[in-house]
């Protein structure tokens, strides 16, 4: 019952986190320039983006080429993290080397996501 005392004990620090945060936000918006600049920002943001929109539709192929890439990369990144695993299920060796000849190593990670809730015969089990 190890882990499930290490994740008890996570999820009360995290609803402490949450109330301090509760009580840092609610400073903030209490605070006149700390909201005066949150203005300035917000409407420096909307100029921002406009450019970019400006910027975006006198490139547009080259916006759609730069997407078409990022998707690719993304696919490719997948594809590279599934293999490896694979290989780890095996009790290979994982490493692969750029054009320079730095070796990387896989870094793992396990994230726990709240279960889906089972429903049976309209019922919430």
């Amino acid at each position: 019952m190890q882990l499930q005392m290490i994740f008890d004990a996570i999820s009360e620090k995290q609803i402490e986190r949450r109330q301090y945060e509760e009580n840092y936000k609610t400073a903030l918006k209490n605070h006149d320039a700390y909201q005066n600049l949150i203005t300035d920002l917000d409407e420096m943001k909307k100029k921002k983006i406009a450019i970019e929109e400006q910027v975006k539709n006198t490139l547009g192929n080259v916006i759609d080429k730069l997407e078409d890439v990022k998707a690719t990369i993304k696919g490719s990144k997948k594809m590279l993290t599934d293999q490896a695993l694979s290989m780890l299920m095996d009790s290979q060796t994982i490493e692969v080397t750029d054009k320079h000849g730095n070796r990387y190593e896989p870094r793992w990670s396990v994230k726990f996501v709240k279960a889906e809730k089972v429903f049976e015969n309209g019922k919430l089990q």
